[in-house]
């Protein structure tokens, strides 16, 4: 029952599209933010329950950041029409990160999510896959002719409809499935792949979880591809600590490939950034997104502190409205501090985490990297793609759960072991890796 909030928000983002919504005077209401909505009375309750939840320096950094958001948009829009127009930016974010902080409190209760969500995810690469080798876009169009279709949305107000645009890359169309874009698709669909690789879960539903993953593929998206190729490396980077290497420990891997990383930087002609949009499926818009970082980081400069809200940056004529780079959207829309909080907050959570496996069993240990990995992903991709809608609080759920495997591997061991303890022993190993006894 702890997860099932948790559950029901991914369910929510997994199986119904941004078409399954309502509207109450004005306010969008799609299904992942009426599950919120819903949640909220468990979660208060949650927090206020004795010993439920302590305040961690994460935490705290996440508060903050939720509390400058209000605070930006207060000192643009004024008081009363900045919280109308903070709420909800707020409520996504911070609500569901108090959501998945709440639901998930220790490895076990994590494992039990993976298995317990491992249908909606697996439904969600299934209709990618069929859309695109079917050259059909069929799900979110027959969601839209019962519901009725989306507004676009300029400066924060609704203008004009949503219209598809069937799209073919690699001769497959480009599937959206149940999702708001392709891209954010097939990144929210790969960071299971090193979830449920990591696990230590075993047999079909392992198996089911990597094919899900892979399903991302079909969003035809060099964010996805980015995220397997991350992955990979992951994968190849854990087999050499294991089997080549053991005494090497995953810093000092860590470091050389940043080493390499910064080497690139300093002998490429415009930098690593340059370099990897040379490899992008299509190179023209990795040329478009160093546009939007070089006029957006110049909105930044000129409004560091709180941004501009949803007004409109200044950009050269042929550019459209969209900043394809969630932190540099954040430092735009809310001021430099809201990104460098968020992103302090992950890589402190993961920094300790992974410092803290060591004291964990092998197939918890093997769980952590997993869940950093994935979070790493989301935080890479970050620099390319804008999270909105369902991602963001997809996203903001992931440093949820980090966190929350963080306060469990620092609880004192015997308190873990506990915890650990099956109440009856089964016949054969629940995870791969654990011990019978």
């Amino acid at each position: 029952m702890r997860v099932a909030p948790l559950l029901a928000l991914f369910y929510a983002v997994f199986i119904f599209p941004p078409e399954f919504s309502i509207t109450i005077s004005g306010l969008w209401l799609p299904a992942y933010r009426l599950v919120v909505i819903a949640s909220m009375v468990i979660v208060i309750l949650r927090l206020l329950e004795q010993g439920a939840q302590r305040l961690s320096f994460t935490d705290l950094l996440i508060t903050m950041a939720g509390l400058w958001i209000l605070v930006s948009f207060m000192s643009i829009y004024g008081v009363a029409q900045g919280i109308v127009r903070g709420a909800g930016v707020v409520f996504d974010i911070y609500g569901s990160y108090l959501l998945a902080r709440t639901s998930v409190r220790s490895f076990q209760d994590f494992r039990l999510f993976l298995l317990l969500v491992l249908p909606a995810v697996g439904f969600a690469g299934l209709i990618m896959a069929l859309e695109s080798l079917l050259g059909s876009l069929f799900y979110r169009p027959t969601f839209g002719s019962i519901f009725g279709g989306l507004s676009a949305y300029s400066g924060g107000d609704a203008s004009g409809q949503i219209h598809f645009r069937p799209e073919v890359r690699l001769g497959l169309l480009r599937a959206y499935g149940p999702f708001s874009h392709p891209i954010l698709g097939g990144l929210m669909l790969g960071v299971f792949l090193p979830l449920f690789y990591f696990s230590a879960i075993r047999s079909w539903p392992r198996l089911v979880g990597l094919g899900a993953g892979f399903a991302g593929v079909f969003s035809l998206s060099s964010a996805a591809l980015m995220g397997m190729l991350l992955f990979g490396i992951g994968i190849s980077l854990d087999f050499i600590k294991r089997r080549i290497i053991p005494t090497v420990s995953w810093w000092i891997m860590i470091f050389f490939i940043g080493l390499a990383a910064f080497a690139i930087h300093l002998a490429s002609q415009n930098g690593l950034v340059s370099v990897l949009a040379r490899y992008t499926l299509v190179p023209h818009t990795a040329s478009y997104r160093l546009a939007i970082w070089e006029h957006g980081t110049e909105s930044v400069r000129q409004n560091p502190w709180f941004g501009i809200g949803y007004e409109q940056w200044d950009r050269l004529w042929w550019m459209g409205e969209s900043v394809d780079a969630h932190f540099l959207l954040l430092a735009m829309r809310h001021g430099i501090i809201v990104p460098i909080l968020i992103i302090v907050a992950s890589i402190y959570a993961m920094a300790r985490l992974g410092m803290l496996s060591s004291r964990l069993p092998a197939y918890d240990r093997r769980l952590v990297i997993g869940a950093n990995l994935a979070l790493g992903i989301m935080l890479i991709a970050g620099q390319t793609v804008a999270f909105f809608g369902a991602s963001n609080l997809i996203f903001m759920s992931l440093i949820a759960i980090v966190v929350s495997l963080l306060s469990d591997a620092s609880q004192p061991m015997q308190v873990r072991a506990w915890r650990a303890r099956p109440a009856k022993a089964p016949s054969a190993p629940a995870i791969e890796g654990q011990d019978r006894n």
